[in-house]
């Protein structure tokens, strides 16, 4: 599909669904009136941030005149733009001929990360919240990229990754990456406050959320009263 043009609905559809799944958007819209140039897509909770970062490489490694990819839910947007990657990653586009090699970009984008981190179940407040969300989530049908997940837990045997961004969360049981669970609007809300409000002891070191982003730092522990605080 290299060499694909912004107003090739049909060929712009099939990057979409190989990328993201025929479940992670519901339309797309083609920009192609005036420059910029542009690709918007119409997103489920399905797609997480770093699917729609890698189907932005995509997107600008294949389709010559795409500028940016626009991402929509919910009334709200995030926009990726092609100009921002080539400055900020010295990414040159025009010279990617294979998958391989935006597989190998793509990895190395979202290495950085950290990923996954994981939770201690053990803190029962934790498990708690992580058992209910589970519990109460709804089973969808479509394979999710399970590349690169946020967090991963183990509950009763079974170890689950975890997607959360400033609208929803997605869940996904490793040994079924055929289906994945949207958290329910409580469960999300409280995960959101677990995440925002608390600084959690994991795997030995502590996590802070801050926005968007992680921030992991190693770190002493000292265990007070079931509560866990920095030395």
């Amino acid at each position: 599909l290299k060499g694909t043009y912004i107003g090739d609905n049909s060929a712009l559809s099939e990057i979409v669904s190989t990328v993201v799944g025929e479940q992670g958007y519901e339309y797309i819209e083609l920009q192609t009136k005036n420059e910029p140039y542009g690709l918007i897509v119409h997103t489920t909770p399905a797609t997480i941030e770093q699917l729609q970062l890698k189907l932005a490489l995509y997107v600008f490694a294949l389709v010559q005149n795409a500028d940016y990819v626009q991402f929509e839910m919910n009334g709200q947007h995030e926009v990726i733009q092609k100009s921002d990657l080539e400055k900020e990653y010295q990414i040159d586009f025009k010279s990617i001929q294979d998958e391989e090699t935006l597989n190998s970009i793509y990895a190395e984008l979202t290495e950085s990360n950290d990923y996954p981190v994981v939770f201690n179940t053990t803190q029962e407040h934790v498990y708690k919240i992580l058992f209910n969300a589970r519990a109460r989530a709804i089973k969808q049908p479509g394979i999710i990229d399970i590349f690169n997940p946020q967090f991963e837990f183990d509950l009763d045997g079974e170890t689950y990754y975890l997607w959360i961004n400033d609208q929803s969360a997605v869940l996904v049981k490793v040994s079924d990456s055929h289906s994945w669970y949207k958290l329910s609007n409580e469960d999300f809300a409280e995960l959101q406050k677990m995440l925002s409000e608390e600084i959690l002891v994991i795997t030995g070191e502590i996590i802070e959320i801050k926005g968007n982003r992680l921030y992991v730092e190693e770190t002493d522990a000292i265990q007070n009263n079931g509560q866990y605080d920095s030395a």
